[in-house]
């Protein structure tokens, strides 16, 4: 997008889509470690997030910067706004790896 090259930004989100739907199965297929499956389905919902991000938070932003609405206070929040939420799911996915890893790091 720093290239307002939208329609390509638009072709990458769409691409993002689809590459996740891809990496939600592989995921499923891997199955629990031990019985447990906590970091499956933090992975599974963190991807799920980033899906739901595409259709929403970067459309809406791809959509402002072809209007010619970048940098105006209402781009500057979406734009905020989409940060947030990466780092917010990012940590709760950090969580659950952290002790997932802690339980079975000498195994």
């Amino acid at each position: 997008m720093d290239d307002k090259d939208y329609a390509r930004a638009e072709k990458v989100r769409l691409q993002w889509k689809e590459d996740l739907e891809d990496y939600i199965a592989e995921v499923k297929q891997l199955g629990a470690y031990n019985g447990n499956d906590s970091l499956l389905k933090a992975t599974i919902r963190f991807f799920e997030f980033y899906k739901g991000l595409m259709d929403d938070g970067y459309k809406v932003l791809i959509e402002m910067r072809a209007a010619g609405k970048r940098g105006t206070p209402e781009e500057q929040a979406q734009l905020k706004n989409n940060n947030n939420l990466i780092q917010r799911f990012t940590d709760k996915l950090n969580e659950v790896s952290d002790d997932f890893l802690e339980k079975y790091e000498d195994d």
